[in-house]
């Protein structure tokens, strides 16, 4: 958005003589006032004499969405009321206007000028959405959001302006830099043509944007349907919108089923008096990536059994039990019926990992819970169990390091565990199945 640049050309009025202002009292002495001849060519006052509209031919050089120019006079070092005059000018298109901007009755002497111009489009966007199949020609996109009025207002000021009764050449000349109080975003997504062409369709491109650091956007997702679609974004707003604010973009790259691969973000800042417009492109490196180094670690060892003795490899096992996935040795265990026919009150066994842990065993096939608790202690030190049962039950275990132990406990109650390492407390089911059954 270029500059709108807003030149006053200020002198008396051939026909205007100088007069005393009835409109104000008070005042010490007589204020002279004249009319002020104005060119603009290129547009609210915060105080003034608002004397209704007057309608004037656009000069060439005023951006032809610009609907309103309000100028303002003040009178700077007024005894008594402050004074200013002001008046707002409607630019028109059909030469019915008057051909030159005059400011009544401004006082001769110093006086601080400011000009407000006004867009025709009063309305902020904030726009999302696709367009259908378009991805090949983003460009056409922003050349037809460019056409569209923005919403932006311009702010100039000219301070410590003398009028003159009798001006030289030179004199009464009122210069306004006009200064946007907004920007603009023109923003269109695409993916390549690598994408596209189905390379890596089994990637999903999501998308979301977010203004200011707040909170993202509902996510947009480049998945089949939207290959060959625009995602665009469009923000013109004259009160958000302004210099300063940045919009970020993040883009996270998924399969079919959303988990980021690869996730990345881009940012674009607003700067007032500037219509931004840019292209991003999902490109084929966003997906994926080469490697050019790979290395190989193998772990391999040669161990003895956990049981042998340091003199030889010979071991004599128990009869096995697996429970929730660890080989547990187990005593007197009826199998063919499923059941045990005389737990002992505990039986020890050796774990290799370092965690506290306690269950409840069960066997899954009968859907059946005994009256055993498993307790392992993978520490290497002797570990007391203290375990609480919700009807009162209650027992301490010493459990020797790096061992299992397993405890016949009463039925139907709810266990709880803990230790004086720190072990926290957990709840286990109840063991509703009845003393001495085996899984």
């Amino acid at each position: 958005m270029k500059k709108a640049i807003f030149y006053a050309a200020v002198c008396l009025a051939v026909l205007t003589s100088c007069k005393n202002n009835e409109d104000v009292s008070n005042q010490a002495n007589d204020m002279k006032t004249t009319d002020v001849l104005m060119t603009i060519e290129s547009g609210q006052s915060k105080s003034g004499e608002l004397r209704g509209m007057v309608d004037v031919d656009r000069p060439g050089s005023v951006l032809d969405w610009i609907s309103t120019i309000e100028v303002e006079a003040e009178h700077v070092g007024t005894i008594g009321a402050s004074y200013s005059v002001s008046e707002t000018f409607n630019m028109v298109d059909d030469g019915s206007g008057l051909d030159n901007f005059v400011l009544n009755d401004v006082a001769l002497g110093e006086n601080d000028f400011s000009a407000y111009a006004e867009s025709s489009n009063q309305v902020g966007a904030t726009e999302y959405a696709w367009i259908s199949g378009e991805a090949n020609d983003p460009w056409s996109w922003i050349d037809d959001q460019r056409e569209r009025v923005p919403n932006a207002n311009f702010l100039g000021e000219q301070n410590g302006v003398t009028i003159y009764e009798n001006p030289s050449a030179g004199q009464n000349v009122v210069n306004f830099d006009m200064e946007a109080e907004s920007g603009r975003l023109i923003a269109a997504i695409r993916l390549s043509e690598e994408i596209r062409n189905g390379m890596y369709g089994s990637n999903y491109v999501v998308v979301k944007y977010r203004l200011d650091g707040g909170s993202w956007s509902r996510p947009q997702y480049f998945n089949p349907d939207h290959a060959d679609d625009l995602l665009t974004f469009y923000f013109s707003d004259n009160d958000k919108s302004v210099d300063g604010v940045c919009v970020d973009f993040k883009f996270d790259i998924c399969d079919v089923n959303p988990g980021a691969t690869n996730s990345f973000t881009e940012t674009i800042c607003i700067q007032n008096g500037k219509s931004i417009g840019c292209i991003y492109e999902i490109g084929y490196d966003a997906v994926i990536t080469d490697i050019d180094d790979i290395n190989f670690t193998f772990d391999w060892q040669e161990v003895d059994c956990l049981d042998c003795p340091d003199s030889d490899y010979i071991t004599t096992p128990a009869v096995p039990l697996t429970l929730w996935g660890d080989v547990i040795p187990m005593l007197e265990c009826d199998y063919s019926e499923g059941h045990w026919v005389d737990a002992t009150d505990f039986y020890w066994g050796s774990v290799t990992d370092g965690n506290y842990a306690t269950s409840v065993m069960t066997d899954s096939a009968q859907g059946l819970y005994a009256s055993v608790l498993q307790l392992k202690n993978g520490s290497n030190a002797v570990t007391k169990f203290i375990v609480e049962g919700n009807a009162g039950a209650y027992y301490e275990v010493e459990v020797p390091a790096n061992s299992w132990y397993l405890l016949n406990v009463d039925d139907n109650q709810v266990w709880s565990v803990s230790n004086a390492e720190g072990f926290d407390k957990n709840s286990f089911g109840n063991t509703n199945a009845g003393s001495n059954v085996c899984q």
